[in-house]
């Protein structure tokens, strides 16, 4: 026969209460992103000559990653993205959709208002 268990070797309800509230707090502060690093431009300046090359740091849209990438513009207008060595998630590298961003910024195909499906 099993032999009765004493009340004693449970936990009281406060214990119970206790352990719930601490795991919660544990959980909840595993779940804090660190601070994040703002990636400033990497030339900064207010006005560019004409035909002068200017690089900002900035992510790409291509994918779900959102890799960092120097965009080189001239003339107010993008001509060249390249992995930006330092960005934790990239560490330079720039997958096909984001080599292929500017293919889509300046094509004369391309959707320039909402689709609607009928």
């Amino acid at each position: 026969m099993s032999r009765p268990i004493p009340l004693a070797a449970f936990a009281s309800r406060r214990d119970f209460l206790q352990a719930a509230g601490f795991t919660l707090v544990a959980a909840a502060a595993g779940c804090v992103r660190p601070p994040a690093q703002v990636l400033a431009p990497l030339e900064e300046t207010a006005e560019s000559p004409a035909g002068r090359r200017i690089e900002y740091a900035t992510t790409c849209a291509g994918c779900g990653a959102g890799c960092g990438i120097s965009a080189s513009v001239r003339d107010g207008r993008p001509v060249k993205l390249e992995g930006l060595p330092s960005h934790p998630v990239s560490r330079g590298g720039l997958c096909a959709a984001g080599q292929a961003g500017l293919l889509g910024l300046y094509d004369s195909h391309r959707v320039l208002q909402p689709r609607v499906r009928g």
